[in-house]
């Protein structure tokens, strides 16, 4: 009786290995985003690879407005927060957003802003270089 369940731990780890390396590898850059002293915004470029992501990271406070922009690149801007029942999409016209593009922030503290490429795009392996616009005020 002892031996299947030996060889399903084994079988477990094993897979285990084999999958957290490419979890490992899913973050491309991580950055933290901080302001110039008196500006509400910044940019930043990078590249995305695959099914690779690029994150940002940004502490702001409940009812600030953050505007996220990537250009007409084929890229996902994708925020988290620890209290947010789900990721929230920042693309254009999502409907999280009010009439002007904003997103109203619902909690203090940490968030991610992360740039994922379409299905499509991270299937073929495509390398999509990128500019980040980000503002809260």
């Amino acid at each position: 009786m002892n031996k299947p369940v030996s060889k399903h731990v084994k079988l477990a780890l094993t897979l285990a290995l084999a999958v957290l390396p490419g979890a490992a590898n899913a973050a491309g850059v991580q950055r933290e985003i901080h302001f110039a002293p008196g500006t509400y915004g910044a940019s930043y470029g990078g590249t995305v690879r695959g099914y690779n992501y690029d994150s940002y990271v940004f502490y702001a406070h409940r009812g600030q407005h953050l505007k996220v922009g990537v250009g007409q690149q084929p890229l996902t801007p994708v925020l988290f927060h620890k209290s947010l029942r789900d990721a929230v999409n920042m693309e254009a016209y999502s409907p999280a957003l009010n009439r002007s593009g904003d997103y109203i922030l619902p909690f203090d503290g940490r968030y991610e802003l992360r740039l994922l490429q379409t299905r499509n795009a991270a299937r073929s392996g495509r390398q999509v270089p990128y500019t980040l616009s980000i503002r809260i005020w």
